[in-house]
């Protein structure tokens, strides 16, 4: 019996070793390939983004402070200011259009907000109202990167939502 594992032994040891070298090789060269990811996502951080707008290319950087308006959280301040402004078009309330339209805006080093422009689209008349009001933002406060003010990306859904008194208000007229 004794012998007979012996000869197992010596059959199943090469390819032991085969194995346990193939499984360190594959752990050291996922731990080689994390170093490489790693210093690639270093590298990232300090390169900025380039994004294309109307041919023209503008310089990203990762904001370590996001912009703010009027002082507080961008995404509630700046919403409370659009949707105190915005004015369902009463054609697309006629016509029963419904959506979520998504703009994109920049706002720039000196906080002003720029290149307004629509990503998705609804419907013409609730894009230009969307367009109108996101225009009419007095600056914000930009976004620093490393204590120095950059440019950054917003994009913001507005959602036009008719609800049960503008359909039964149209029923009135209808008649």
């Amino acid at each position: 019996m004794n012998t007979n594992s012996n000869r197992i032994f010596r059959r199943l040891a090469p390819t032991a070793a085969i194995v346990l070298v193939a499984l360190s090789l594959a752990f050291l060269a996922g731990c080689k390939s994390r170093r490489v990811i790693s210093s690639e996502a270093t590298q990232a951080e300090q390169t900025p983004a380039t994004v294309e707008v109307d041919g023209v290319t503008y310089i990203m950087h990762l904001a370590d402070t996001r912009p703010t308006f009027n002082g507080g959280d961008a995404d509630v301040e700046f919403y409370r200011f659009a949707y105190s402004r915005l004015v369902y078009p009463q054609e697309a309330v006629d016509e029963r259009i419904e959506g979520r339209v998504i703009v994109e805006f920049f706002i720039d080093v000196d906080g002003s907000l720029t290149d307004a422009r629509i990503v998705r689209s609804v419907h013409p008349l609730l894009d230009e109202e969307v367009l109108r009001v996101v225009r009419l933002s007095p600056k914000w406060s930009p976004g620093i990167r490393r204590e120095q003010p950059v440019r950054v990306r917003y994009q913001m859904p507005f959602i036009f939502a008719l609800t049960p008194e503008d359909e039964t208000e149209q029923n009135n007229t209808n008649k």
